[in-house]
């Protein structure tokens, strides 16, 4: 997809922070590979799994959505719909609560005591949601040639990109990830 390459591009541009050259965002770039099934060879084996099973409830979720959005479409059929869309949202939150496990687990090597916390209203786990959620809109938009949008959620993308990078980047100096478990309850299914 030109789009995407050239919007990956411009994340990897060099850039100068302290007067050193360096890529954007390396972390959110080598993620965005592993959600486009790209994924490098020095990803962690155990966090592309998890961050690949997470885009997948995230497009079985999109492609639910989309089916339940049609006009010729009968109230039983929408609501057998909506139940499936609950079942995915839950393995969807699961997905994301292991992520989060996995990737504290693997950036938290270096941390020190008392080195404080990274303050981000969304795990890491969220934030590669919120990446994942992101590039299917960027593929559906790009479909459309929608430029407008498409610009709108490329800066998005950026700038869920800076924040998850800046929050590697404390982690990597030594602070604690973000925390904040989402509580859910889909009734029956589980939470």
């Amino acid at each position: 997809m030109k789009n995407y390459t050239q919007f990956i591009k411009k994340l990897q541009r060099p850039i100068d922070s302290d007067n050193h050259r360096h890529i954007m965002y390396p972390v959110s770039v080598n993620a965005l590979s592993i959600i486009r099934g790209e994924a490098k060879a020095e990803q962690p084996a155990v966090w592309t799994l998890a961050l690949t099973e997470l885009h997948s409830c995230n497009t079985a979720l999109w492609n639910l959505e989309e089916s339940v959005r049609k006009k010729d479409i009968d109230d039983a059929s929408i609501a057998a719909i909506k139940r499936k869309i609950d079942n995915s949202n839950l393995q969807r939150h699961r997905a994301v609560a292991e992520l989060d496990r996995l990737l504290t687990e693997y950036f938290t090597s270096s941390i020190k005591t008392g080195a404080g916390t990274v303050l981000n209203s969304e795990t890491m786990g969220q934030m590669l949601d919120r990446l994942s959620v992101l590039m299917l809109k960027h593929k559906n938009f790009s479909a459309k040639n929608d430029k407008d949008r498409l610009a709108r959620i490329e800066r998005h993308i950026e700038h869920i990109s800076a924040c998850f990078d800046n929050a590697i980047e404390l982690i990597n100096r030594g602070a604690l990830p973000p925390g904040c478990d989402e509580i859910k309850d889909y009734g029956d299914a589980g939470s």
